[in-house]
């Protein structure tokens, strides 16, 4: 593959870097060219063979899908145990669009940590309790809310 699209006469070729994307394959890299990071394949090595693309991060761990759902959960409940009935309500009051929240309850994305960190400046949750569960920061009032709606 690597002869095909680069040529025996070159030593590299370049691609975009694309957010996600990892090159597993020895002699690749990431280099700067012009103002653009891209990633480089050395096309002059012992093994022959195609590269291999893979996409996504081998070195950061998958969340559990379980985690997801008990962290979607949490949310839930500690919405409606602040007294907003609609997420839109939510939204407003921290500052982003119902549409970005939305996938998060629903546990279709994990929160991310910009929304987590909105929440905790607006509403005082701690991460904690956002995303471990660990209510023992939580304020008082709201622990015991959450505890009567369990």
């Amino acid at each position: 593959m690597c002869e095909q699209l680069a040529g025996p006469e070159l030593s590299r070729i370049s691609l975009p870097l694309n957010r996600g994307c990892v090159l597993d394959y020895p002699g690749a890299g990431v280099g700067v060219v012009g103002r653009r990071r891209a990633m480089y394949i050395n096309c002059h090595t012992s093994n022959p063979t195609s590269p291999a693309l893979t996409f996504g991060n081998p070195s950061v761990k998958k969340i559990e899908p379980k985690l997801i759902r008990e962290c979607a959960a949490r949310l839930r409940r500690t919405r409606i145990a602040l007294g907003f009935n609609t997420q839109s309500a939510l939204c407003e009051k921290i500052g982003i669009r119902p549409y970005l929240y939305s996938p998060f309850e629903r546990a279709k994305r994990r929160v991310s940590l910009g929304v987590a960190l909105k929440i905790r400046d607006k509403l005082g949750i701690p991460l904690d309790w956002t995303y471990c569960g660990d209510d023992s920061r939580l304020p008082a009032a709201l622990s015991k809310e959450l505890e009567q709606r369990k």
